[in-house]
């Protein structure tokens, strides 16, 4: 994990910081593909060669970096830019959420529940054949409690002949100590 800070003011309510979560620290799976580690010129990525036509699932997690220690502290994701590639074919589907889990106390299981977001590609603008930067931008950012994570997850789906890179993303955020 990375973090280049950018301070703003606070009542601005825009990015004080901004945390890189690399391509290898995510989760990817398509059911018949495989996600390869990739550094063509090296730059870091995880790639799905064409072969399948088939839904590819990305999950980012969000790192928790300034986790809250009092009301109305700590740190509120205010956007997550999402950087990937849609090459040779455009892809066919495309979907983006965020989810809040809340890790329950000893002999509960989590639960997750989306986080009503925007994204600022629509339709086929956010999967055809180019290279995309996503931005997904909670609604309402709230401060990230102690029993809380946060994580996006990206569907594309494939055609046959779609191959994907999956380069990160920024985690942009405000915080309050």
């Amino acid at each position: 994990m990375q973090v280049r800070a950018e301070k703003v003011t606070e009542e601005s309510g825009q990015t004080d910081g901004v945390l890189f979560v690399s391509p290898f620290e995510c989760d990817c799976y398509a059911p018949t593909d495989t996600f390869v580690r990739d550094l063509t010129s090296n730059v870091p990525a995880r790639k799905s060669a064409a072969s399948t036509a088939e839904k590819c699932e990305i999950t980012v997690p969000i790192p928790h970096a300034l986790g809250r220690t009092a009301s109305s502290r700590g740190m509120k994701v205010t956007s997550v830019e999402l950087y990937y590639k849609v090459g040779t074919a455009a892809a066919t589907a495309f979907a983006c959420t965020l989810y809040k889990t809340t890790l329950a106390a000893d002999g509960t299981i989590p639960s997750a529940a989306e986080v009503t977001s925007t994204g600022d590609l629509s339709g086929s603008d956010a999967y055809d054949a180019d290279e995309h930067t996503y931005t997904l931008t909670p609604s309402t950012p709230a401060f990230i409690g102690d029993n809380e994570a946060y994580h996006v997850e990206l569907h594309i789906t494939k055609a046959a002949t779609t191959d994907l890179w999956f380069y990160g993303a920024l985690v942009n955020f405000s915080r309050a100590l």
